[in-house]
């Protein structure tokens, strides 16, 4: 059960007359009562079945609800990672809940990451998953508090994911953010794209994220990075690179937004493949 209050409170203008729906009502029906009559609704803290009902309903309560739900304290591990999956199902459309939903989607991963427990994990993904959701280009800079040397491999690779899912749909726009992201995401695949640390499969998954995301990025140092990717004579990793950056750029076409021939280059000197 997540909170104790199960109530979905509807308040009418003036503030009387509340009307609370208890466990078993119909919390989508008193949604479209509270729709039909044009109410301004205040949403407490709902037990996960109602979550789910207002949600499979396409309410309009659902994202206040979520909202409600995931700004409470202290939540229990399994309850935080169950309204966390809710989130990924729930519908966010209003700027303003979106931009809440991001706002507390970071703060649950910083909290999960720093609980340093492979309990922890599982949660922490679904919250930088649905934040990269959320995200403009601009935003994607965030994540790179979650590419900490001491970060483990699972979380580095989760924000490495979240960072190119961002960037898969739309180009990074100029501003100092963008350096950082640009700086920071160009040191790691440096230091990924070297034999001595291609020695397992995560950590060659890591150098697949860290080089996709920089070229995304499209920063200077991108077709440097191809050429020493290129030299590591690793026909596979190249594959799986081409085949990352292909599927950006056919997302961005799908969307009518433009695709720089920076990374089109790059994408062309890979398919030439190895070069030692």
């Amino acid at each position: 059960m997540i909170g104790a209050t199960l109530g979905l409170v509807l308040l009418g203008s003036s503030g009387s007359g509340a009307i609370t729906a208890h466990a078993g009502t119909s919390y989508a029906g008193m949604s479209a009562a509270a729709e039909s009559a044009n109410l301004p609704v205040r949403v407490l803290p709902l037990h996960p079945d109602a979550l789910r009902e207002l949600i499979a309903d396409n309410s309009c309560l659902a994202p206040k609800a979520l909202l409600g739900a995931l700004a409470q304290e202290n939540l229990p591990m399994p309850s935080l990672y169950e309204l966390l999956l809710l989130a990924e199902r729930a519908r966010f459309v209003d700027p303003k809940h979106r931009e809440e939903l991001s706002i507390l989607l970071l703060m649950h991963a910083r909290s999960l990451r720093d609980l340093d427990d492979d309990v922890a994990n599982p949660p922490l993904w679904t919250a930088i998953r649905r934040f990269a959701s959320l995200a403009p280009p601009e935003s994607a800079v965030e994540l790179v508090e979650f590419l900490r040397p001491n970060d483990s491999a699972e979380i580095r690779q989760s924000a490495l994911l979240g960072i190119y899912s961002i960037l898969e749909l739309r180009s990074l726009p100029e501003s100092a953010n963008a350096s950082a992201l640009r700086s920071r995401l160009t040191e790691l695949t440096h230091k990924y794209l070297d034999p001595d640390w291609l020695v397992s499969g995560q950590n060659t998954a890591l150098a697949l994220g860290a080089f996709t995301a920089a070229v995304l990025t499209e920063a200077k140092s991108a077709p440097i990075l191809a050429e020493k990717l290129r030299g590591l004579g690793r026909t596979r990793l190249l594959r799986r690179s081409v085949s990352r950056l292909e599927a950006a750029v056919r997302s961005r076409h799908e969307r009518g937004l433009p695709v720089s021939s920076q990374i089109h280059q790059i994408i062309d000197a890979l398919n030439a493949g190895p070069s030692a």
